[in-house]
């Protein structure tokens, strides 16, 4: 609750901000790659995966903020590190495959770099709600707790770049780095990294 909170105040002072400032409006669609790890460990045992997502969905951008709703699909299924003591084993489950809704707000600063591209370094939240998982296209079944760890609230900062190619049409090439803020499952010991 407290992070739904934390996202509306944020979307106040954006709107608050750009307000006060000319505003250019946009809209589109969105494609996305976003590769995800993560890891743990705790005494001589860790753990890390990988998954790669493909996202589409849609933004609006009011020059000095940008929301962005999209569904994101893993693709190529998840690899899995254990390492334990001095042995290490890896397993690619390539049937494995997760779905998300995303909804993503960046607040940024447009810096005009020519005619036609604006430069802008970005900063703002993304929240990942899990939405279900297959495996080799039968369904997994997950409890309810289990779904909503792995929902995920992030931090994320990066640089973007809005190019026109026509009178109309915007490209928008962007990176981002997110950190992840959600708190660990209950169940997981603090010693846990």
């Amino acid at each position: 609750m407290n992070k739904i909170l934390v996202a509306l105040l944020l979307v106040v002072s954006f709107v608050t901000f750009a307000s006060a400032q000319k505003i250019d409006m946009m809209g589109g669609l969105n494609l996305s790659y976003n590769m995800v790890s993560y890891g743990a460990s705790q005494g001589d045992y860790s753990m890390s995966a990988s998954m790669n997502f493909l996202g589409i969905g849609a933004f609006i951008d009011a020059m000095y903020a940008r929301l962005t709703i999209s569904y994101a699909m893993s693709m190529g299924g998840m690899s899995t590190t254990v390492k334990m003591g001095g042995e290490s084993e890896t397993v690619s489950e390539s049937g494995y495959a997760e779905n998300y809704l995303i909804l993503d707000l960046i607040g940024k600063y447009p810096i005009e770099a020519d005619k036609g591209i604006i430069v802008w370094p970005a900063a703002g939240f993304l929240y990942d709600m899990f939405l279900g998982a297959t495996l080799d296209g039968s369904e997994v079944e997950y409890s309810d707790d289990a779904k909503a760890d792995k929902n995920d609230f992030y931090l994320k900062f990066g640089v973007g770049a809005d190019f026109a190619v026509a009178e109309n049409i915007v490209v928008t090439p962007a990176i981002f780095y997110a950190l992840n803020l959600t708190a660990k499952p209950k169940d997981v010991p603090s010693d846990v990294n």
